[in-house]
């Protein structure tokens, strides 16, 4: 009961946040904090509940990002329905990685992610035009400015993008409390823990690690897509870098890759870090922002290899047992 009001109030307290603190630096903060929830929630589906460690998943956002402007550039279309092309696409390739690793042990997959990132990074960047359209290649893309038009993505105000990315969020923990819940999940559950045992007792280990990559690498997709109309500018060596990749991995990490929420934990945490050390010291030490995340993971990894949500819910559960026993009295 207590945990239920407790998520109930997180809910309430987070769609009123645009009512009680309207500043503009305020929301843009809130909004890059959701989006990287969305985004480690996105890839918790592949790498927490499959247990498949993906590094390159700033491919597939890319993937999203530049399907979804280039059509809306060049062909009309808006980015609602270029987001779901993107995300089909992403997924292909997800598909295609995933045929070529999955039936491999070991980290193949993982290093595979990694080069399919930098490999499009590079071609990308290399290639001023894909299939006859042009991306300007390390330029990177300016998307048109329609002003207030919510048929094309675009909003006077940045409080529409907060509820926007709140919405796609919410979405895809209630998909992935669905998933933890069902069978895919249980099957995903038992791959994780043993791959061979999964096997011989008939488990498709292959086409369920490749559902989970699927819908993983298609929800980030969606996600490039409203990183690109939210920015309005889509930068290569960005939106395809290794360490926007990194940044979804270790807000799962140090959130806590098996519960649900640990990723919405880790993100609340690290980004208004990580934006606080960009301001105070980018200048004069870039990239150091990813090495305290790296110094972070690895000390979660050898103190609370759960995740900071795991000790939080031991608090709650301390804290809901000393009410009960004050209560009872």
């Amino acid at each position: 009961m207590l945990k239920t009001v407790l998520v109930l109030a997180c809910c309430v307290g987070i769609l009123a946040l645009p009512l009680v603190f309207d500043g503009p630096y305020f929301l843009q903060t809130m909004i890059l904090i959701v989006f990287f929830a969305y985004m480690s929630c996105s890839w918790n589906i592949l790498g927490g509940l499959a247990g498949q460690v993906s590094l390159g998943h700033s491919a597939f956002a890319g993937i999203g990002a530049y399907t979804s402007t280039l059509a809306f550039m060049y062909l009309g279309l808006s980015p609602w329905f270029g987001m779901i092309a993107g995300g089909l696409i992403a997924g292909l390739f997800a598909l295609g990685i995933g045929c070529a690793c999955f039936r491999l042990k070991g980290t193949y997959f993982t290093l595979s992610t990694i080069a399919f990132g930098a490999v499009l990074r590079i071609f990308v960047l290399a290639n001023n035009s894909i299939c006859g359209l042009q991306t300007r290649g390390a330029q990177g893309l300016i998307v048109p400015l329609k002003g207030n038009m919510p048929s094309v993505m675009q909003f006077a105000g940045k409080t529409p993008y907060y509820y926007l990315i709140v919405v796609m969020t919410g979405m895809v923990i209630l998909l992935t409390i669905f998933i933890r819940n069902s069978k895919v999940g249980y099957l995903l559950s038992a791959i994780k823990a043993n791959q061979d045992a999964a096997a011989s007792l008939g488990v498709n280990v292959v086409a369920y690690k490749q559902l989970a990559n699927f819908t993983s690498a298609f929800l980030t997709a969606l996600g490039g897509t409203f990183y690109a109309q939210f920015i309005l500018y889509i930068d290569p060596n960005r939106i395809f870098g290794l360490d926007f990749a990194l940044e979804f991995v270790l807000i799962a990490i140090i959130g806590g890759q098996s519960a649900t929420l640990g990723p919405v934990l880790g993100a609340f945490i690290l980004v208004p870090i990580s934006d606080v050390v960009r301001a105070v010291l980018g200048g004069t030490y870039p990239g150091l922002h990813v090495a305290l995340y790296g110094a972070a993971m690895m000390a979660i990894i050898m103190f609370m290899p759960q995740g900071l949500i795991k000790p939080l819910g031991h608090l709650g559960g301390l804290f809901a047992k000393q009410r009960k026993a004050t209560s009872t009295t």
